[in-house]
């Protein structure tokens, strides 16, 4: 127990000491809402709103709306499927693209603490110009989540991006490391982070430090 909560401090401590000397970065702000419900049994349903600005977080950059289905039958593995509208700003127009994805998570309790597995698979249809391509993703993230008090959480992840390419092969494009505070009240739940985000295999090398913000409401 102890092992497992020193590596919740150290993913906290990498987290906000990465990313320093690098070229290029930008600050954004991420903003969530989302609303959960089980229309039957051990089927969750949510619906998300996604609202993300950049250039030092002072201008929006997509709206995006979430729809995604999970089933909850089993406390350790949790399959899902999910379809996200996005509409990104450009600076003489909307460009919309699309995106379902499918994704397994594995889960293993430790008393308070909860280590996960996420592999997501993701194909996003992206306008560029008048002609339209599809952009093939594979996530891999890991978490570690600790509830220290009552309603309190703590959490630190990292996730490595691999894109496919046009031979259809996959190869590692971006990795993101994360932390995060989360408060629970009753069926409320608000959530503050940071992320860090860094290209891979890009010169110069692209980062992004971001402040999420997020709400839950389970019905």
């Amino acid at each position: 127990m102890k092992t497992l909560k020193r590596v919740v401090v150290a993913l906290l401590m990498a987290t906000l000491c990465s990313s320093a000397a690098y070229a290029q970065s930008d600050a954004e702000l991420w903003l969530e809402g989302t609303l959960q419900f089980e229309p039957v049994d051990d089927l969750r349903v949510s619906i998300t709103q996604h609202l993300r600005f950049n250039d030092d977080m002072s201008r929006l950059d997509k709206a995006m709306p979430e729809l995604a289905l999970g089933w909850r039958g089993h406390r350790s593995i949790r399959p899902e499927v999910g379809y996200r509208f996005i509409a990104e700003h450009r600076p003489d127009e909307w460009r919309i693209h699309h995106r379902p994805y499918a994704q397994l998570t594995l889960r293993h309790s430790i008393d308070d603490v909860v280590l996960s597995l996420r592999v997501r698979s993701q194909h996003t249809l992206v306008e560029k110009k008048k002609s339209h391509l599809w952009e093939h993703v594979l996530r891999n993230r890991a978490r570690v989540s600790w509830e220290f008090a009552d309603d309190w959480e703590v959490n630190g992840d990292a996730e490595l991006f691999a894109l496919a390419s046009e031979e259809e092969r996959f190869h590692a494009s971006r990795w993101r490391l994360g932390v995060g505070l989360a408060r629970e009240f009753d069926d409320h739940t608000v959530q503050i982070g940071y992320q860090v985000r860094s290209s891979i295999g890009r010169t110069p090398v692209s980062t992004r430090h971001i402040l999420t913000l997020g709400y839950e409401f389970d019905i």
